[in-house]
């Protein structure tokens, strides 16, 4: 019994020294995150809506120095929450944002936090406070042994703070309208309009307007200034923008960002607040073409009639078709005008080409639509038409009687002309060539505005040479004429027989021998008058 007892008394003064000298060595370090905020940029207007950026620092506090690893750790906050105590804010100050997770704040960092406010129009210029709250995790004390072992006491807080904002008097800018119709790939000017909402005058004002990633302005630059002058307390002046939507963009609303600055009545420049207005993007145009008539024919000319639609949302104005080039058929005039078109109106264009001869497939013409939008040309998908291709059929027609002339003799022949064109043929001259043994006197005749189905009569002297042989001989005949577009069009050439005959052909022998016995008789009676005087 004794020997137990001695044997848990020097058990108890052996851990007892082990805990003095356990204690004697340990190590122990106590402190604290500890923040400081400040408002940049605090100084606001009467009805702004700002973005107040608050820069939020961690200092930390030591109340009990050691390793450093241990200090860092006691001087760090984790899980920082920091947000705007809505419910204590001033009636004329509204919160549009929540609160912002910093996460682990290590000492002598400094981020920026920020917060959506919106400030009344009726606000009185002064100092306001924003209160805040600042929640985090942190290890209040950290011991450690000389063996290693380390003990933590956590500990979480919530701390509540403020930072002033300054309303101050002067003029101030809100946008009251915008008014803009561009479409993905168009430049066009924004009108819009600003309101001096302030308790002062604005002298010499700017706007720097700035756009998203699918708008620019002159140059292609991000942003544009643009002055404003003077701006009395309570007046508008509208601010003309060069706005250009990109070719990709898709149709949607686009925002521009509006700060302007101003001189006060002592000439300091200050901001008159920030602004933001959006403008819908129209639809890109939509054209579409419809053949209504086609003349074309293989180896000649012809009018073709389109029906021109705008099928998109909006009025084009001057509307203009450029042809893209087609080997098979060739447009005389490529831009064709269509003028003014509303949404959903229809306009008919005619034009003309010339298909080489062979071709007769159908065709399908492409037209690239342009119009002009803010003063400038811009171009709409491109639209297309299918027209037929007819046979040859000449422009005029020749026909003819039986013309004869006699060899070795002038004879004046003619030729029926009849107009199978759908237009006029004005100042219509025809040439007209022969070859031996056909000789014309006067090779070009002039025969006037023939209307579409007319026929006029073409006369002409031909000499057959005493050397020819009965037979048909061609005569070519070219015509020239000026068409309905004022352009001087050549005919391909037609050729027309004219029969050369000869009056010395033998008589008949029954006609042959009476002619004889007269000559006969003729001589008898000839020789007997002289033998009897």
């Amino acid at each position: 019994m004794l020997a137990s007892i001695l044997l848990l008394a020097i058990t108890v003064s052996f851990t007892g020294l082990a805990a003095a000298e356990d204690e004697g060595s340990r190590e122990e370090v106590r402190g604290s995150p500890s923040f400081e905020l400040a408002a940049q940029e605090n100084r606001v207007l009467p009805g702004e809506t700002r973005s107040l950026r608050i820069s939020v620092s961690n200092g930390g506090e030591l109340w009990s120095a050691g390793p450093s690893d241990m200090e860092e750790r006691v001087k760090t906050a984790r899980n920082t929450r920091v947000s705007v105590q809505e419910r204590s804010l001033h009636e004329d100050i509204e919160l549009y944002s929540g609160p912002v997770l910093m996460g682990t704040v290590p000492p002598g960092l400094a981020e920026p936090v920020s917060f959506e406010l919106e400030f009344s129009d009726d606000i009185e210029p002064g100092r306001y406070s924003i209160p805040l709250e600042i929640r985090y995790d942190w290890t209040r004390r950290i011991t450690r042994t000389s063996g290693g072992r380390e003990s933590y006491h956590e500990f979480s807080t919530t701390e509540r703070t403020s930072v002033t904002v300054v309303v101050r008097d002067g003029a101030r800018f809100q946008e009251t309208s915008t008014d803009i119709e561009v479409a993905p790939g168009e430049r066009a000017t924004a009108e819009v309009t600003l309101e001096n909402t302030g308790n002062q005058d604005a002298r010499d004002a700017v706007a720097t307007v700035t756009g998203g990633s699918a708008v620019s302005f002159e140059d292609g630059a991000s942003s544009t200034e643009v002055s404003l002058g003077d701006v009395r307390q309570g007046g508008t002046v509208t601010a003309s923008l060069p706005v250009h939507v990109h070719e990709d963009a898709e149709a949607q609303r686009f925002s521009l960002e509006i700060d302007v600055s101003y001189r006060t009545q002592t000439g300091l420049r200050r901001s008159g607040g920030t602004t933001r207005t959006s403008f819908a993007s129209a639809s890109k145009p939509s054209v579409s073409l419809t053949t209504t008539e086609s003349g074309l024919r293989s180896g000649g000319f012809g009018t073709v009639t389109l029906e021109v639609a705008n099928d998109g949302d909006r009025e084009l104005r001057d509307l203009a078709l450029h042809y893209a080039a087609d080997d098979q058929v060739e447009v005389r005039d490529p831009r064709l005008g269509v003028g003014d078109l509303d949404s959903g109106e229809t306009e008919e264009v005619g034009f003309r080409a010339e298909v080489p001869g062979g071709v007769t497939t159908p065709r399908t013409l492409e037209f690239t639509p342009t119009y002009t939008a803010d003063g400038r040309r811009f171009t709409a998908t491109t639209a297309s038409a299918r027209a037929d291709v007819g046979e040859y059929t000449p422009e005029l027609r020749i026909t003819a009687d039986e013309n004869t002339v006699e060899i070795g003799s002038t004879t004046t022949v003619s030729f029926e002309v009849e107009n199978q064109l759908r237009e006029t043929t004005a100042d219509l001259t025809a040439t007209l060539e022969a070859q031996d043994p056909l000789e014309v006197e006067f090779q070009e005749a002039y025969l006037g505005d023939v209307e579409p189905g007319e026929t006029t009569t073409l006369t002409y002297d031909v000499e057959v040479e005493r050397d020819a042989t009965q037979r048909s001989y061609p005569v070519h005949v070219e015509f020239e004429f000026t068409d309905e577009a004022g352009e001087v069009r050549t005919t391909r050439r037609q050729s027309v027989g004219v029969e050369a005959t000869d009056d010395d052909t033998p008589l008949p022998i029954g006609v042959e021998a009476l002619v004889f016995t007269l000559l006969a008789a003729l001589v008898a009676v000839a020789f007997l008058w002289l033998y009897r005087r």
